[in-house]
């Protein structure tokens, strides 16, 4: 009774805790349409010149406009909100179910069973079955997640479109006809304006791109949410199923299995729709050309798609039982003594660096496809440039798609052992490794700083959304490629990830140093030196504020890596407390230096205050040296607390369980 009472009271908090949270995600679906859409009072004038319509987060186009600040932090907060809803209603639902099923009689034996080896085996097999049907159900309860947030995706992509169509396309096809515009009209008056020799500023390819975007958001919509249904219907039968004793049951009877196909089939339907509006959107004269709502709901709305997609395909294919039926194959086989020749020729053996094979396989075929889409951004901005090529853009197009061709050759060496022999090895994929990372890094550097850039412009926002965006994951995925080959050539060791987070520091100053320089060489002909000094607020001023704070970062982060070689290689034997207090010291002083730098850099009027590199770099910065700062400040605690274990006389434990403190 009193177990039945505690149910109740935790249902009751529950449910109370579900409507707080369900009133906190009504309002910030509401402030999502009061940023992100246009104000209503607004919306039937002609004033298109008003850039800070929506508080500056989104322009008439419904890209992010002049506050990317107000933009990511509204999303944020929203998806913040949701992720909330949706755990707390499954605690709710849960907590439900077990108050209702304390009426339902015990499922305990109802006799005494005499215990034989074949009563042992089948109620091992059940066991096993039955643990088996829990993984599928927690997978199934994943890939419901999943499928909301593909839905809500999908929303955002039939929203935006249709603010394009209503405040951008259609205004301007009634401007050139008296009547009002159907679906298709719009199109066709927009097209006959343009034949006439009609110089407005809306292309034909605009209209066609934004209606196709608006039926694969409604369409996607519609199969996303069959997709929620059938999953709640499939949970409800097993919640059914799951009180069958009988292990027969989960042999012959497999419901998982027809909504698993449906699941599969819809979620290749939704791959193929959203891929092809993905492309289209995006591209140079789609309504998501650059960063906005409907770039970013194309996109995630497409990998959460292929994730559901990948997910099937493992269900379908039970990867996960025929692991966990090796292992427990390889455990119940004998032991015998074998020679040493043996052992050594097993632990050589192909099958047992399947793992890092596939985490190799895995980024050649991840950086082929970055590589492909950066060559065919660059292509289809070529098609769309009337002057003649440069040497830096005919660079931009020639080296993704070498590097895709590399990354194809690397992939087809990988499924095979003795060709993976050699690409791994540190001479050959090493060396191309290293080739690759080169390659990428001038590509982005061009891309990112050259004057005829297809991707940015010259303050540096963002013009060309996939050229940036996929140049970075190329060269990210380039990077980690290149230092797992360096970790094992130069025997660096994986306990020291500190050094390798200062190191990110740097990186991410240099990068603010690069975006911000890129900037003055801009604007440095409208500033003078009387004007910087006059005013600390103006663009100018800023511009050079964020020189300052990328050189204290570059220096700053630099000694600390620096010293930290030093002792790992010249005083091993240096107290790890006096350099912890030293380093939280330091990451505090960054972590205000870069505080401020996000209230100067990329407010209103500041350098970063769109979005692009200045924007990303400095919020990296911040949240890399808050981290650094934490991880300091937990090290410093664990330190002394093991010196004064070491002083009363307990030995030291090095088990990081031993840290969680315990009742």
């Amino acid at each position: 009774a009193r177990l039945d009472e505690n149910i109740q009271k935790e249902y009751h908090l529950f449910v109370k805790i579900l409507c707080i949270s369900v009133l906190v995600l009504g309002s910030w679906t509401y402030g999502i349409f009061c940023i992100m859409l246009r104000p209503k009072n607004l919306r039937n004038t002609q004033d298109v010149n008003n850039s800070y319509q929506s508080l500056a987060a989104v322009d008439q186009m419904g890209h992010v406009g002049d506050n990317a600040n107000l933009y990511y932090l509204t999303w944020i907060c929203f998806g913040l909100s949701l992720t909330i809803v949706y755990e707390v209603s499954i605690e709710t639902v849960r907590k439900r179910r077990l108050h209702c099923d304390d009426s339902l009689p015990n499922v305990a034996p109802h006799a005494n069973v005499e215990v034989t080896a074949t009563t042992t085996s089948q109620l091992q097999f059940f066991k096993d079955s039955r643990e088996s049907w829990y993984h599928s159900l927690y997978r199934l309860r994943i890939r419901s997640g999943i499928w909301v947030a593909a839905f809500v995706a999908t929303i955002v992509i039939l929203t935006s479109s249709l603010l394009m169509w209503n405040d951008v396309l259609r205004p301007a096809a009634s401007a050139t006809v008296a009547h009002d515009m159907r679906f298709l009209g719009v199109c066709n008056a927009i097209r006959n304006s343009s034949n006439n020799g009609d110089s407005s500023w809306v292309p034909p390819e605009l209209c066609i791109r934004t209606a196709f975007s608006i039926i694969s958001g409604a369409t996607a919509t519609l199969l996303c949410l069959t997709a929620i249904i059938i999953h709640a219907s499939t949970r409800r039968v097993a919640r059914q199923v799951s009180m069958e004793l009988s292990s027969a049951f989960f042999r012959e009877h497999s419901i998982l299995g027809g909504p698993l196909k449906a699941e599969f089939i819809l979620s290749t339907c939704l791959c193929t729709l959203l891929g092809l509006n993905a492309v289209f959107a995006t591209a140079v004269q789609g309504p998501a050309a650059t960063v906005g709502n409907l770039y970013y709901a194309s996109w995630t709305s497409f990998l959460l798609c292929l994730r559901i997609l990948l997910g099937c395909l493992e269900e379908m294919y039970n990867l996960h039982h025929e692991q966990d039926d090796e292992n427990s194959v390889c455990s119940s086989m004998p032991t015998k003594s074998v020679s040493t020749d043996a052992a050594s020729s097993a632990i050589m053996s192909p099958d047992l660096f399947d793992n890092q094979r596939a985490r190799r396989a895995r980024r050649y075929l991840f950086l082929g496809i970055v590589s492909t889409i950066c060559s065919a951004s660059a292509l289809d901005a070529c098609f769309n440039q009337s002057s003649d090529l440069s040497w830096d853009q005919q660079y931009v197009i020639i080296a993704p798609t070498v590097i895709a061709l590399l990354c194809a050759i690397q992939f087809s060496m990988c499924l095979g052992p003795v060709s993976y022999v050699l690409i791994s090895s540190n001479l050959i994929g090493g060396t191309l490794a290293v080739l690759m990372f080169l390659v990428c890094f001038v590509d982005l550097i061009i891309t990112m700083h050259s004057e005829r850039s297809w991707a940015v412009d010259a303050i540096g926002d963002i013009k060309i959304a996939n050229l940036y965006y996929f140049s970075w994951a190329s060269i990210v995925t380039a990077g980690l490629h290149m230092s797992a080959f360096l970790t094992k050539i130069l025997g660096i060791h994986d306990e020291d990830y500190m050094s390798v987070i200062w190191g990110v520091l740097v990186k991410v100053s240099a990068v603010i140093l690069s975006a911000s320089f890129h900037i003055w060489h801009n604007i440095k002909d409208t500033c003078s030196l009387q004007d910087i000094k006059a005013s600390a607020i103006d663009f100018c001023s800023r511009t050079v504020f964020a020189l300052m704070v990328s050189f204290i970062g570059i220096c700053v982060g630099g000694v600390v890596v620096f010293s930290r070689m030093c002792v790992y290689l010249c005083c091993p034997a240096f107290p790890p407390r006096i350099r912890f207090h030293v380093e939280l010291i330091v990451s505090c002083f960054l972590v205000l230096v870069f505080a401020v730098a996000l209230a100067v850099i990329t407010g209103i009027g500041g350098p970063g205050q769109s979005v692009g590199d200045l924007f990303y770099a400095t919020w990296l910065a911040f949240l890399v040296s808050l981290g650094i700062a934490v991880s300091c400040y937990r090290e410093l605690r664990y330190t002394v607390s093991e010196e004064w274990k070491q002083k009363d006389g307990e030995p030291r434990e090095t088990n990081f369980i031993q840290m969680i403190p315990q009742e």
